[in-house]
C-alpha cells in the first residue's frame, strides 16, 4: 500500500483546520451582524452596569412576537452573562434589573429574556403597548434564573430606527424569598380500625308486686319496674 508523504498529510490537516476556523468566524461575523451594539456584557454581584444599542431596522416591524420576527431586522440580540453563583447574590441581596427605553409612546418594543441561548427557556419577559420601556428583573438566587449567559431579545414590535431602543443592565434591590414551610414535628397519627361492639340486651326479671296478683319486670341494668304479662316474663318469683 502506497503511504502519502507527512509533510502531505500536514497540509490536508491544516486545510481542515483552517476550514473550520473559517467557519466558525463566519458564525460569529454572522452573529454580530444581527447583534445589538455591544453584542454582550458581564455583570456580577458588585456590578458593574452595562449599556447597549438596538441595531435593528424594524422594517419591516413583525407586528407579533419572537416567532414572527427576522434578526437583525424586526428583532436583535444581547449576551448578557450573569456571574458568581446564587450564593453570591444571595449573600449580596441584589437582582439584575433588564430594561430597554425609547422615546415615542407610539413605538413599541418587546423584550424576552431566554436562558443559556436564544433557543433556551425564557426565563422572564415584558410587552407593553403605549409606554416607552419594558423591564424585567432576573433573581440569579431561584433555581429557575441561577447564573450564566442569558439572551435579551428585542423584537421591533411596531418601532423603527428612526426610534431606537437603548439597553442598560444594572443591580437592584432583591426581595425576601418565601419562607420555606416549616417542617413537621410531633407524632405522625396512627390508625385503627374500630370494630363495634354489639349492643347487650337488658334482661329483665318478673317479680311479685305490693298485690299477690299483679307481676313486674325489673330491668337487671335500670333497676325500673314496669307492669308485664307472663308471656313477656321468662321468670317469675
Amino acid at each position: 500500500m502506497k503511504k502519502k508523504p507527512t509533510h502531505q498529510s500536514g497540509i490536508f490537516n491544516f486545510r481542515l483546520a483552517l476550514a473550520c476556523a473559517l467557519v466558525s468566524a463566519s458564525a460569529l461575523i454572522g452573529y454580530l451582524a444581527l447583534a445589538a451594539d455591544p453584542s454582550g456584557g458581564t455583570i456580577g454581584p458588585s456590578g458593574p452596569a452595562i449599556t447597549w444599542s438596538g441595531t435593528g431596522t424594524g422594517t419591516p416591524p413583525t407586528g407579533g412576537g419572537e416567532d414572527a420576527c427576522e434578526e437583525g431586522n424586526s428583532c436583535d440580540s444581547f449576551k448578557l452573562t450573569i456571574g458568581g453563583t446564587p450564593a453570591d447574590w444571595a449573600a449580596a441581596v441584589k437582582v439584575v434589573h433588564v430594561q430597554i427605553n425609547w422615546v415615542s409612546p407610539s413605538s413599541d418594543y418587546d423584550m424576552y429574556v431566554h436562558k443559556g441561548t436564544l433557543d433556551g427557556p425564557v426565563v422572564a419577559s415584558s410587552g407593553s403597548g403605549g409606554t416607552t420601556s419594558e423591564q424585567v428583573d432576573l433573581d440569579p438566587r431561584r433555581s429557575s434564573v441561577g447564573t450564566g449567559d442569558f439572551i435579551v431579545h428585542v423584537v421591533y414590535f411596531a418601532a423603527t430606527a428612526a426610534d431606537q431602543y437603548a439597553g442598560t443592565a444594572n443591580l437592584a434591590d432583591a426581595a425576601p424569598l418565601p419562607a420555606p414551610a416549616p417542617a413537621a414535628s410531633g407524632v405522625a397519627p396512627r390508625f385503627e380500625n374500630f370494630n363495634p361492639r354489639r349492643p347487650v340486651r337488658a334482661r329483665s326479671v318478673c317479680t311479685r308486686a305490693n298485690l299477690p296478683s299483679e307481676l313486674v319486670c325489673r330491668s337487671r341494668t335500670t333497676r325500673k319496674a314496669a307492669p308485664c304479662s307472663r308471656p313477656t316474663c321468662r321468670r317469675c318469683a
